[in-house]
């Protein structure tokens, strides 16, 4: 719940479009008043919406992931001017192979 996954064309299983509800997760009351306003000032739902790459080698490699909307400010809650998301847990010398994509998703929420 508050999460929904789709592959590429619906069969690129190494390139997923994630939803993420922001008012579905305990986020920070910042992050929160940021979606609200977004909501109620462009009448847009109050979500995240990423990018996440596999490659072949994954779970052995991490994926790469990004924020494709909203765009966030310059220098915000580990995300870059291109949106993707720069965490050390996302690093091949961070990477942890056993972890769930569930866990990253909460993680990155967290930094936020």
């Amino acid at each position: 719940a508050g999460l929904s996954v789709e592959f590429e064309n619906g069969e690129n299983m190494y390139k997923w479009i994630a939803t993420l509800d922001v008012f579905a997760f305990d986020v920070g009351p910042k992050l929160l008043e940021e979606f609200t306003r977004l909501r109620d000032k462009h009448n847009q739902s109050p979500e995240l919406v990423f990018e996440v790459l596999f490659d072949a080698n994954f779970p052995f490699n991490p994926p790469f992931i990004r924020v494709v909307r909203p765009r966030f400010g310059f220098h915000t809650g580990h995300v870059t001017v291109g949106g993707s998301i720069c965490m050390q847990s996302l690093t091949p010398s961070g990477w942890i192979p056993v972890r769930t994509i569930e866990s990253i998703f909460i993680e990155i929420l967290f930094n936020m």
